[in-house]
């Protein structure tokens, strides 16, 4: 099934490996994309990495087609890939590839007009130069090199930066798993004080009164706690004083009564 632009679809009853060989052999016709463009070769090419640029130009004095004549000229031998335009004739795109470096080239006739180039990464230096010259004589100025995504491209064989020069501001530490753990654990008994904060009342510092006997005790610690019980089966401890028995025997550390 073929779909266009525009939401229309064609029925195509041959498998796709089949439609594409008997379309680009001529043998079969669709009603959506025409027939095969004349004394125009079929091409495929195997996967490749490869880098994309897009050169946006300044208007020139040449027409587009000149433009587009003499392009092709500075990047011979070349071969064609293909060309579209819009019925009114002020949009379109050319194809082209270079026979001898496989860079794929298209001409776009946006405004601004732009080059978009496929190359081998290790032609980044050749193709600046050929494009370069190519442009100049086409009359038109280089306004923004960017990838195909528009974003700015870093400049291949740029070394990546490792350090920093003498006047710069140093980078800030990074924390190390000390720091993180005391961070975490000083983070852990704030948010705790927050939740239950009659759990930490007595962590906060309470102000000296002239009757505090102990000035650096707590105020829980200068009661005496409540008695414990003693279990029924425990040695009893020794009192100060000796308990008084049934005789009127006066005891150890008792004085008689006159």
């Amino acid at each position: 099934m073929i779909w266009s632009r525009d939401g229309e679809y064609e029925t195509i009853p041959t498998g796709t490996a089949e439609f594409i060989e008997g379309w680009t052999t001529r043998h079969l016709s669709s009603r959506l994309i025409g027939g095969m463009e004349p004394d125009l070769a079929p091409w495929f090419n195997s996967f490749r990495p490869r880098t994309h640029r897009c050169l946006r130009l300044s208007e020139g004095p040449l027409p587009h087609h000149e433009r587009l004549r003499l392009l092709r000229n500075s990047l011979a031998p070349a071969t064609d890939r293909g060309a579209w335009r819009t019925e009114d004739g002020q949009s379109g795109q050319d194809h082209f590839a270079t026979t001898d470096t496989d860079w794929h080239l298209t001409y776009d006739m946006a405004n601004p007009h732009q080059i978009r180039v496929s190359h081998p990464p290790h032609d980044h230096e050749a193709v600046h130069q050929r494009l370069s010259t190519a442009i100049r004589l086409m009359g038109c100025d280089i306004l923004t090199i960017t990838t195909a995504a528009g974003t700015p491209p870093w400049p291949p064989g740029t070394p990546t930066p490792t350090k920093t020069n003498p006047g710069d501001t140093p980078l800030p530490r990074s924390p190390s798993l000390e720091d993180r753990t005391t961070d975490r654990r000083t983070r852990s008994g704030t948010k705790a004080m927050r939740q239950y904060p009659e759990h930490h009342a007595h962590d906060k510092p309470t102000p000296r009164t002239p009757t505090d006997s102990a000035p650096h005790t707590r105020p829980h610690q200068r009661h005496s706690a409540a008695p414990k019980r003693r279990h029924p089966f425990s040695t009893p401890t020794t009192s100060r004083h000796v308990t008084r028995s049934h005789d009127t025997t006066p005891t150890e550390n008792e004085t008689p009564n006159h």
